[in-house]
């Protein structure tokens, strides 16, 4: 039996009949483990709930659906009505069809069931590679740099055609790849020096020194060959 911290419960997306449980999750039901396996989902909703975990489960089985969440009443055996809140997902691997995977609390509580654990821990048995985690946090970083450089240049742009304060001409587009390469922080300050702003504004409005904001400058000279703030703002000008 799987084990985790929280509630859980495994069930037959078929049938609807519960295949599994630990302790936690009885304990919700005010049953015991054995009394849990077996016991139809649907039989704890009333008939309009049990509808619609019927066409999820239904989903769930072919497929279609891999995860969702939700809060509502549920009935225990005994007659007492609880409002929960919880996830259901699918899972493979464990049978030879799938299953789903089930956490609930009373939505009075704290607790907050969360499945992402499962998947850190098993992603194969929910059809991802074993690299997930990693392979994930790697994508959200490269979307937000390229978020980032799409921002930046949108910016350029927008100042460039004069639709804001402090924008002269056009910046050559020859020019822009090269911009985008800059660190965040060194196209900020090309992008306000090009804008007209001076050293002591920049530093001011990104809260450096101006001696930093100059070791800045340095290094952006070198990158496009020039040797002084007038040389840089009339290459980027054309």
């Amino acid at each position: 039996m799987l084990e985790a911290a929280f509630p859980f419960a495994l069930i037959d997306p078929r049938t609807h009949l519960f295949v599994d449980a630990n302790e936690e999750y009885a304990t919700l039901l005010d049953l015991d483990v054995a009394s849990v396996r077996g016991l139809s989902l649907l039989s704890l909703y009333d008939p309009e709930v049990g509808e619609r975990i019927r066409a999820l489960n239904a989903s769930f089985a072919e497929g279609c659906l891999h995860r969702t969440q939700g809060r509502g009443p549920l009935r225990k055996p005994s007659g007492a009505v609880i409002d929960v809140k919880g996830w259901a997902r699918r899972i493979e691997g464990l049978s030879d069809h799938a299953l789903v995977v089930t956490s609930a609390v009373e939505a009075a509580s704290e607790t907050e069931p969360e499945d992402l654990p499962w998947v850190r821990r098993a992603p194969h048995l929910f059809g991802l590679p074993e690299d997930w985690a990693g392979a994930t946090q790697d994508k959200i970083e490269e979307r937000a740099r390229q978020l980032e450089r799409h921002m930046w240049r949108i910016g350029v742009e927008v100042r460039a055609a004069g639709l804001l304060p402090g924008a002269g001409r056009p910046l050559d587009e020859s020019h822009l790849g090269k911009l985008d390469e800059l660190p965040p922080r060194q196209r900020e300050i090309v992008l306000r020096l090009v804008a007209g702003e001076r050293v002591s504004e920049i530093a001011e409005a990104m809260y450096l020194s101006s001696s930093t904001v100059r070791n800045h400058l340095s290094a952006i000279f070198r990158r496009f060959g020039v040797h002084s703030q007038v040389e840089l703002v009339s290459l980027l000008r054309g």
